[in-house]
């Protein structure tokens, strides 16, 4: 009982948190680059995080980081391209260099000092490397 009444109480605390205020946590803690993110980019990212349970989404993160797919890498056979941020705390640049080492014939894009929320910050050129990736394998028509 005591555990529901505080994953309700979390519920709220999310629901209520304007977006606005989870940006500018987000920005101090650095969870995004506030020197490459806008924030009219980022608050409708923040505007959907206030739609989801906390208790579901702190219980998926918690499985993701146990998760691992090092086992079957060497099996990949399509073309990859990795797509990897120096800052990013959720996928941290080490397991996207070991993706890369692991996954034959892959290509490592790095954005350099981006963070997990690196679409957002590298979005032209992320875009541009995508489509020539895209179209260097023939995935995209000419």
């Amino acid at each position: 009982m005591f555990s529901s009444t505080i994953a309700s109480a979390r519920n709220g605390l999310l629901r209520t948190t304007p977006a606005s205020g989870a940006y500018a946590f987000a920005w101090l803690t650095e969870e995004v680059n506030r020197d490459l993110t806008r924030r009219e980019d980022m608050l409708p990212y923040f505007e959907g995080l206030k739609r989801l349970d906390f208790q579901v989404f702190t219980t998926m993160l918690h499985y993701a980081s146990l998760h691992s797919a090092a086992d079957v890498l060497a099996r990949i056979e399509a073309p990859t391209l990795i797509v990897a941020a120096t800052r990013d705390a959720f996928t941290p640049f080490r397991l996207s260099e070991e993706m890369h080492r692991r996954i034959r014939g892959s290509e490592l894009l790095v954005l350099p000092e981006g963070s997990h929320g690196a679409p957002m910050e590298f979005p032209d050129h992320l875009n541009l490397r995508m489509e020539a990736f895209l179209l260097r394998c023939g995935l995209l028509p000419t």
